[in-house]
């Protein structure tokens, strides 16, 4: 499966996911990559989406779903290697 759920990415309302995702890669799981790698990105709804502000929505930690381009993607499997440097660094 080449897909991804990444949840704590502080994504602004109308700002590029895909670029926004591997920012996050990059600085706090040092993987090089480009949003080239990455064939798509979106924000999931939450549940509670209906009862938050507009000012909290346009700034709120979402979960995202990340497609990469190839199943054999060796990005991805790096991505699920490191991903306890977040639980080592609190996020």
């Amino acid at each position: 499966m080449n897909n991804l759920w990444i949840r704590g990415i502080t994504v602004v309302r109308g700002e590029n996911c895909c670029n926004s995702v591997t920012e996050f890669i990059r600085s706090k799981l040092h993987i090089h990559m480009s949003p080239e790698d990455l064939e798509a990105a979106h924000p999931l709804p939450s549940k509670s989406s209906t009862e938050l502000t507009v000012a909290t929505r346009q700034q709120q930690e979402q979960t995202l779903i990340v497609r990469f381009w190839r199943r054999e993607h060796e990005q991805r499997d790096n991505i699920l290697r490191n991903r306890r440097l977040l639980k080592e660094l609190g996020r």
